[in-house]
């Protein structure tokens, strides 16, 4: 949806942030596009229903934790999700024992909170993050909120953060929603330092 009144016909932003911060990185690691976006809106398992009320449905993040779970082998990963691809990989992260940390940029991990603040629709069919189980397995996490960002805040992750007070979140200063103000510099030194904690690479 356009502002959450007006359905887009192409799902797919005109920014890209966090895929220009993570071409500048050398390590392993992959991009990973939501369903039916990129180019693929007009595919045949496609509607607007996958980019609307559906986008955070079972169906979408089970099939890219498929993905995941085929990329990876028996390797351990950690995802990294901006704004609503840090949602997606919230809930993936909460059903894959692969899956050792999670790191979130912008990320409304709230959706209730968020679509109510913003007056967006209801996304219906959708699974709120907030309201998942508490994962059984071990999940190191950290969830960046920017203090010029008006669209995603602290108050969009409360209830979400609340059932794990060992997840760490971090407000940096001077950044907004699509990420200007991380400096390329910036993100690399933070992705290193979580993968060295977490033995990933």
């Amino acid at each position: 949806m356009d502002q959450g009144s007006r359905i887009a016909a192409n799902p797919t932003g005109i920014k890209n942030p966090l895929l220009q911060l993570a071409r500048q990185d050398k390590n392993n690691a992959v991009w990973l596009g939501r369903p039916c976006y990129f180019g693929l809106q007009n595919g045949r398992n496609c509607s607007p229903h996958q980019w609307t009320f559906g986008r955070y449905s079972d169906t979408v993040a089970d099939s890219l934790k498929e993905i995941i779970d085929s990329l990876a082998g028996d390797k351990q990963v950690i995802l990294v999700g901006h704004s609503g691809g840090g949602v997606l990989a919230t809930i993936i992260a909460q059903r894959s024992s692969l899956v050792t940390g999670l790191i979130t940029l912008a990320a409304p991990l709230d959706t209730d909170s968020w679509t109510s603040a913003h007056g967006y629709s209801p996304l219906y069919d959708s699974v709120n993050p907030a309201h998942l189980p508490n994962s059984q397995h071990s999940l190191k996490q950290l969830h960046i909120t920017g203090d010029r960002d008006s669209e995603v805040t602290i108050q969009h992750q409360t209830d979400y953060l609340r059932q794990y007070p060992a997840a760490r979140q971090v407000s940096l200063t001077g950044v907004n929603h699509q990420l200007k103000g991380l400096s390329t510099q910036d993100w690399l030194t933070l992705i290193t330092r979580e993968r060295q904690a977490l033995g990933c690479y």
